[in-house]
């Protein structure tokens, strides 16, 4: 997979709202469940794929670890551990 930022963040700025709903509730890790997903979004299971294959094929991913990987490298999404790395996040003692 090519990894060109610009293009990662050209696809990611085509996603609508609820799409980056979707992207955001998928990478976060107390959600390891999709079953939970939808209720979370105040959405129907159907309506949950719909968006979430959609995210997939626009984000040009085939999984929940691509997801994450693009969204980090996208800005859709921060690491904690990027935050941890840079010191603007919370103190690790």
């Amino acid at each position: 997979m090519e990894l060109d930022i610009a293009t990662l963040r050209a696809r990611a700025a085509r996603l609508t709202d609820r799409e980056l709903d979707v992207v955001r509730i998928m990478c976060d890790p107390a959600f390891l469940l999709e079953k939970e997903m939808p209720d979370e979004l105040g959405m129907s299971l159907s309506t949950f794929k719909t968006h979430r294959e959609h995210v997939y094929e626009t984000l040009r991913v085939r999984s929940r670890p691509q997801l994450w990987w693009v969204s980090v490298l996208s800005g859709l999404i921060t690491c904690p551990c990027a935050l941890l790395e840079h010191g603007t996040g919370p103190d690790p003692t």
